[in-house]
């Protein structure tokens, strides 16, 4: 299985579920786990057992390079996972002052203890938070730059369409009050 379509098509959904699992709010790290545990066996049983024994035997043959490597891991995750914690800060707190977030309980959902989960599986699962992290904020940066040029324009466009629904409302409001009343005025000429 691998490197076949279906060995890259299975990755390729397990890397979006994971970043998507980092990203949401509620999934947190179990997503990304989960993922990576269903990952492993499908490959395991489907693909090739080698690829597994292989990493196995480096590790039992390379003790050191395989501390080495777990160290670098967890020193890269936490760097990670300041620099993240960082950005969802300055991400929530200009949400919070711009009030996007109407009745947002921002002081407590930036306290890191409520997030001990969130920080964790970044620190965990970096290569992806990272990586999604370099291509979304660029892209949003510009769009919300974009957006900002032309948010008159949008306002314009609303504001017009808001006017003609009042004035039509207002006219047949009108209407309703003139024909209410002619038929009142019929009613007590009789």
């Amino acid at each position: 299985m691998f490197g076949t379509l279906w060995f890259w098509l299975l990755c390729i959904a397990a890397g979006i579920t994971i970043i998507y699992s980092l990203e949401d709010e509620d999934w947190g790290g179990t997503g990304a786990t989960v993922t990576l545990i269903v990952l492993s066996v499908i490959l395991f049983f489907f693909g090739s057992k080698t690829m597994f024994l292989s990493i196995g035997n480096f590790m039992i043959n390379n003790p050191g390079s395989t501390i080495m490597l777990a160290i670098g891991w967890i020193v890269a995750g936490v760097v990670w996972s300041f620099a993240k914690w960082h950005l969802h800060l300055s991400k929530y707190k200009q949400e919070a002052l711009e009030g996007l977030k109407d009745g947002y309980n921002w002081v407590s959902d930036s306290k890191f203890e409520v997030n001990k989960g969130r920080i964790i599986a970044w620190m965990t699962y970096w290569p992806f938070s990272l990586g999604w992290t370099m291509l979304d904020n660029p892209f949003r940066r510009m769009f919300n730059y974009i957006y900002g040029r032309v948010e008159k324009i949008y306002k314009s466009m609303s504001d017009k369409a808001l006017a003609d629904v009042k004035a039509a409302k207002q006219k047949f409001q009108e209407e309703q009050a003139a024909a209410q009343e002619a038929r009142y005025k019929e009613k007590n000429k009789k």
